[in-house]
């Protein structure tokens, strides 16, 4: 950065009333235009960075009046061992299960390899800046669920601090940890199509996260295979539910109104399969006598229910703790461009599935 803008960037910083304490590594690093590991190098040891390399960092630094303390000095060194985990909350039973099951997950990887973790909740702007005070302390950030890309996060992504997405990013140029969700619906359409079922709706969920999407693609793929799409698609049993048990109980009410009914439910979730099991009692019709009903996640509530659910397993635990061993190869290794784990699911046979009627 030339000398002007760096007076500029500490004006600015003045006239918007931030102390000079609150100038960080990252700043630094912004400023003289080189990365997080060239600050540390020229933090701990001097002689293998180049002279001209050595006075940009001066010049910035003396520009932005930067006092080294312990936790920046840490970060530099790559020893702070804080992992933050990000998340934006809702209020579902399902989800909360299925946060807490990758939150075990990332404190088992981090306690294999002494890390520490703190979590935060992305819901209010003063979360936000508690989590801007705190990024100095930050070692790399893991985010759990789908959100819109905060102010904060898109931040921390421009300072380069390592993040690593879980089961919400597709996008290749993302470090993340995914779950093969096409695969895991598709075979959910062959096991139906092997018992007998030709009649099979699909309750899909939010189409704006990527694991809602895979899901429905997968189904789409068998059911074209088979020859069913358009049977299907006139029925108007494609429904989207959005991962929410009342919209695929009203959903699931509306299709049975109608005749033929389908011999077989897909939720794309164990919450929504919920409201349509309520749904198929309410009716007076019997799972799986009349209309077998499959899942997805395997939460505890699926194994608890009567009749147990047939579902699809997501290895949530697994997730967290690939997703802590993926940030720490990715500080390891200079040389790694983009960090990308896909895990497979595997379905579970339980009672709420069997052959269609006769």
């Amino acid at each position: 950065m030339r000398e002007t803008d760096m007076k500029t960037a500490t004006k600015g910083r003045r006239a918007a009333g931030v102390a000079v304490e609150k100038v960080n590594i990252y700043d630094v690093a912004r400023a003289a235009g080189v990365s997080i590991a060239t600050i540390s190098r020229a933090m701990n040891n001097r002689e293998v960075v180049s002279s001209d390399t050595l006075r940009q960092i001066d010049r910035a630094m003396k520009e932005l009046r930067y006092r080294p303390n312990l936790n920046a000095r840490n970060l530099a060194q790559q020893k702070s061992n804080l992992i933050t985990v990000l998340l934006s909350p809702r209020d579902e039973i399902h989800f909360s299960q299925v946060i807490m099951s990758m939150l075990v997950g990332i404190i088992r990887g981090a306690e294999k390899t002494q890390k520490r973790v703190t979590v935060h909740l992305l819901v209010r702007p003063e979360e936000e800046e508690r989590l801007w005070e705190n990024a100095t302390d930050m070692e790399g950030a893991i985010v759990l669920n789908y959100m819109k890309k905060t102010a904060v996060i898109r931040d921390l992504e421009l300072r380069g601090m390592p993040i690593l997405y879980v089961n919400c990013t597709d996008d290749r140029r993302k470090h993340r940890v995914n779950v093969d969700d096409r695969a895991g619906a598709s075979w959910v359409m062959e096991y139906l199509i092997g018992l007998g079922h030709r009649r099979i709706a699909l309750l899909t969920g939010e189409l704006a996260s990527i694991s809602g999407l895979a899901r429905l693609r997968g189904c789409e793929d068998v059911l074209r295979r088979h020859r069913l799409m358009d049977e299907i698609e006139s029925a108007r049993w494609i429904r989207n539910a959005r991962f929410d048990q009342k919209i695929a109980h009203s959903e699931t009410m509306d299709i049975l109104k109608h005749e033929p009914r389908p011999t077989a439910i897909f939720a794309a979730s164990d919450w929504m399969a919920m409201g349509v099991l309520t749904a198929i009692r309410e009716k007076g019709l019997r799972v799986p006598g009349d209309i077998s009903v499959i899942g997805y996640d395997d939460t505890i509530l699926a194994s608890q229910i009567t009749p147990s659910l047939s579902t699809v397993h997501q290895p949530f635990i697994e997730m967290g703790q690939e997703a802590v061993d993926g940030l720490i190869q990715i500080e390891e290794k200079e040389d790694m461009k983009v960090y990308s784990k896909i895990l497979s699911p595997r379905l579970i046979e339980r009672e709420s599935s069997g052959p269609p009627p006769a």
